[in-house]
């Protein structure tokens, strides 16, 4: 995320940035061995060590996909580096690193002419001829390396100015005009003559999650709540907060963004998959699986952001261009803050979480303080989870004291997910009040959590000690709260006595509806 949002103080900053993104295309183990193999020649290696080298990352790899456990045929793999080790990000950095040293050579620390993530790569320019002059400075090294761009995926975008001039002469790439293009995806982020495209952005993010859930909906029907809370942990919320600190930021700006509205829909859509139904209020979904909403989410991976912030290397470009603007942690007083400052304004500023450490922040180690903010977050997320504001309905408050006590910040803060899979569902949907959704009661009303004492249910057998907690949970929690049977079954992980009177319960919903239809 540090380049995405250099690369779009620079386009806020310069009104008239001429950008050229690059896209290489070559096999790039190839390459990279030759120049491993002439490095490591050059430092009078031994031949075997070299040899060893080659046929484990380079010699006759092969791969092979597993799906539902079933692997495929094995594959030859003849191009690209080796995914997932962690040598092949540090050999690819050495090779490219000639390149970034060329192209940046001129360049203020403040401003570089150009940006590099792996093999992604951006060049910054003021003027058309001096992008010109880096474009050819990239072939040429191109040529010298065995590289090659494929430039019908390389773009030219013209910055701010761009709607009001004519078009723009080309910037040619071995003698081919670059494509103009108004939008393009940087580093998986939507980028425009204004710099970050949020609201394309979050259509992208949101679309994509979209396609994933779709799919998933296709399988998910006999899946309890519990497989589709991994599922969303583990792909579905990934996705969606992709680039979220900088959303977050942007709408510290406008909290009445398009783009932030499209994303919170879409993390509704997914609390929604999970309890298996459309009812409203999904703050009371998210609460109970441990999760917090969006908003609070943002705050959370800001502030983790802001931490990566302060570990970033000084030569980094961002770590620059913060100094240059008074950062906080660099000053001694806070930057003011308005809504029509760019997006970088708003990282300028430490998060709240860091207050209490500001007075000790230059005497304080990196790795010190990270535990400190991390521990500092955990707690903020447990009494968050443990609060009920005034949107939420009391039963949030149902969950037995301490229950959270010996629950890792993060997992599901409401123990119906351990349950048994057939009955996840239906605990859930008590907990969330929607249980008996529609039905009727005995009384003629809609059924709901103050009508269950309208119908009887089967004695539960509680132990002496079962009913001595049930009434010190039931004089503990507030007159106001409906504590019934049922929660504290559910409490106490007792499954078979609370689906015994959930079952007796929706069987008598049932024979009304029976006893209530027409006749034929």
């Amino acid at each position: 995320m540090t380049n995405v949002l250099t690369l779009h103080h620079q386009i806020e900053a310069d009104a008239g940035s001429h950008i050229v993104f690059l896209d290489f295309a070559a096999a790039f183990d190839k390459v990279v061995w030759s120049y491993l193999e002439r490095e490591l020649k050059a430092r009078d290696i031994n031949p075997l060590v070299l040899r060893l080298i080659h046929q484990l990352m380079f010699r006759d790899m092969s791969f092979s996909l597993i799906v539902n456990g079933c692997p495929s045929a094995k594959q030859n793999r003849n191009c690209r580096l080796l995914q997932r080790s962690p040598l092949s990000p540090i050999l690819f950095n050495r090779f490219i690193n000639s390149l970034l040293q060329s192209l940046n050579w001129q360049s203020r620390p403040s401003f570089p002419s150009a940006l590099f993530f792996a093999d992604d790569g951006v060049i910054i320019s003021p003027t058309i001829q001096h992008a010109q002059s880096l474009v050819n400075m990239a072939t040429r090294w191109a040529d010298q390396h065995g590289m090659a761009f494929n430039i019908g995926k390389c773009g030219y975008l013209r910055t701010h100015t761009a709607a009001r001039t004519p078009m723009p002469p080309s910037i040619l790439l071995n003698n081919h005009p670059i494509p103009f293009v108004n939008t393009y995806k940087y580093l998986g982020v939507m980028f425009a003559s204004k710099g970050i495209d949020f609201e394309s952005q979050s259509t992208l993010l949101c679309e994509r999650v979209g396609r994933q859930l779709g799919a998933l909906r296709w399988y998910s029907s006999s899946w309890c709540p519990r497989i589709r809370f991994n599922i969303l942990k583990s792909i579905l919320l990934p996705t969606l907060e992709y680039s979220l600190p900088l959303f977050y930021g942007h709408f510290l700006k406008d909290q009445k963004s398009k783009a932030w509205v499209t994303l919170n829909t879409a993390y509704n859509n997914c609390l929604q998959w999970i309890a298996g139904s459309a009812a409203n209020r999904p703050h009371v979904t998210c609460h109970l699986l441990g999760l917090l909403p969006l908003k609070d989410c943002a705050q959370h991976l800001h502030s983790r952001f802001y931490l990566h912030l302060l570990s970033m290397d000084k030569n980094n470009p961002l770590q620059a261009i913060l100094d240059k603007n008074l950062w906080y942690p660099r000053t001694t007083h806070r930057i003011a803050v308005r809504n029509h400052h760019p997006l970088l304004y708003q990282f300028l500023n430490p998060p709240a979480v860091f207050t209490p450490h500001l007075s000790n922040l230059q005497q304080t180690s990196l790795p010190v303080l990270r535990e400190k903010i991390l521990n500092d977050l955990s707690l903020q997320k447990y009494n968050q989870l443990r609060s009920v504001d005034s949107k939420s309905p009391k039963l949030l408050q149902i969950c037995a004291p301490g229950l959270l006590t010996d629950r890792v910040p993060g997992m599901d803060c409401d123990g119906v997910l351990t349950a048994p899979a057939a009955d996840q569902a239906r605990f859930l949907a008590w907990r969330r009040g929607v249980f008996g959704w529609g039905s009727k009661c005995v009384c003629g009303e809609r059924f709901d959590r103050g009508h269950t004492t309208c119908m009887p249910y089967p004695d539960p057998g509680l132990t002496a000690e079962q009913q001595f907690i049930l009434d010190l949970d039931s004089e503990l929690l507030d007159p106001g709260i409906k504590y019934l049977i049922v929660d504290f079954l559910l409490n106490q992980r007792l499954w078979d006595k609370a689906r015994m009177i959930l079952d007796f319960w929706a069987l008598t919903m049932s024979n009304l509806l029976r006893a209530n239809a027409p006749a034929q």
